[in-house]
């Protein structure tokens, strides 16, 4: 009967993650006798369950926002990521609102929230003219050495990328090679890609053509599609 576990459990069904099949039905039956209402992992479920909907529940962008807020009160961080998803694109009943989603993406970096970060990094190197007065790519760079310290293979990823094209820091493939060698280790399937490329190609390391193809490889096992076609140019 402990309201977090049942929340867990209901995500897990919810999902369908091994080594449950998929039951929204019995997901909700779950929700529903959750006695802790205030449970944050429980609010923040029900707000996904509201803000998507389901064959019962007609999705409702309001009721989402409300129990977003409520979770982030309780202590569910990354429930400031998804508030800031809420109101930064537009949808059927409710406008975008800049503002709003950048007070919430900074809220989520003041609670240490390391998805806020890396999205606030991205801001903070766009030229987007909605975005100006918050391009500042030192603070960008530091906000994603954070989130790398938090253990984010997609921040390590996006500093390999940064230091590789050189678009917002001093081009330098050494450092390049060192991050991305880290995105692949934690299993990133766009990092092992490009670690890949980089060992074919000699960037930031000297040049492996046989380790690059097992890199590669060991891309396909993370997921990624790219690194499948290269293998298949490779041998064809």
């Amino acid at each position: 009967n402990n309201s977090y576990v049942m929340a867990n459990y209901a995500a897990l069904l919810w999902d369908g993650d091994e080594p449950y099949n998929e039951d929204k039905d019995r997901a909700l039956e779950i929700l529903d006798n959750i006695k802790d209402k205030d449970e944050p992992l429980y609010l923040g479920f029900i707000a996904g369950v509201n803000l998507l909907g389901t064959s019962k529940i007609i999705p409702n962008i309001y009721k989402a926002i409300d129990y977003y807020k409520r979770a982030f009160r309780y202590g569910h961080r990354y429930c400031a990521y998804m508030l800031y998803l809420c109101y930064i694109q537009n949808n059927d009943d409710l406008e975008a609102d800049t503002t709003e989603a950048l007070e919430w993406l900074q809220k989520g970096i003041e609670a240490n929230q390391t998805k806020c970060m890396i999205e606030m990094a991205h801001i903070c190197f766009s030229d987007d003219s909605a975005f100006q007065k918050y391009h500042n790519v030192s603070r960008g760079i530091e906000l994603l050495k954070v989130a790398a310290r938090h253990g984010s293979s997609e921040a390590y990823l996006r500093l390999g990328i940064v230091n590789y094209g050189g678009q917002h820091v001093d081009k330098d493939d050494d450092k390049a090679f060192e991050y991305m060698e880290k995105a692949a280790k934690m299993r990133n399937a766009v990092g092992a890609c490009d670690l890949g490329w980089y060992y074919i190609l000699g960037t930031g390391c000297e040049k492996d053509v046989e380790k690059g193809i097992e890199t590669w490889k060991k891309a396909v096992e993370y997921g990624s599609a790219p690194a499948a076609n290269n293998l298949f140019v490779y041998y064809h």
